[in-house]
């Protein structure tokens, strides 16, 4: 790899490790979050959980020239799966407040959640050539 793609790679692998950090964060704070709609679905399984956190050592041990490209792709695929579930869960969230406004609230911690997930997807996705 020229010294031109690594410049040029170093913007994105930033990126995607700085909302690694807000992804952290908000992970510690997880347990905290009261559960979902009725209050019997959680949005995430604890499988999940523990996939995230997989990804997130995968992600962060990768210097700007990847060394691990298919592991990389990979956790970028998980985390999107992940926030694609998450964002489905947020979709029904919205749909439920609409018929019975203030009744059930999304906690904001979930919205943020899913934007960490999907920006750190995004970063992957320039950051690998």
């Amino acid at each position: 790899m020229s010294a031109d793609a690594t410049v040029i790679n170093a913007a994105p692998h930033r990126e995607m490790l700085s909302w690694i950090e807000v992804l952290e964060g908000l992970m510690i704070e997880l347990p905290k979050q009261r559960r979902g709609i009725g209050d019997n679905l959680q949005p995430i399984t604890e499988v999940e959980v523990q996939e995230i956190k997989h990804c997130i050592v995968i992600l962060k041990a990768q210097p700007v020239a990847p060394t691990a490209p298919d592991a990389v792709k990979a956790a970028g695929s998980t985390l999107k799966k992940i926030g694609e579930k998450l964002g489905t869960y947020l979709d029904a969230c919205l749909l439920e407040a609409s018929k019975e406004l203030g009744k059930k609230l999304v906690s904001p911690h979930w919205w943020a959640l899913w934007y960490a997930l999907m920006k750190i997807v995004q970063s992957v996705g320039a950051w690998l050539p």
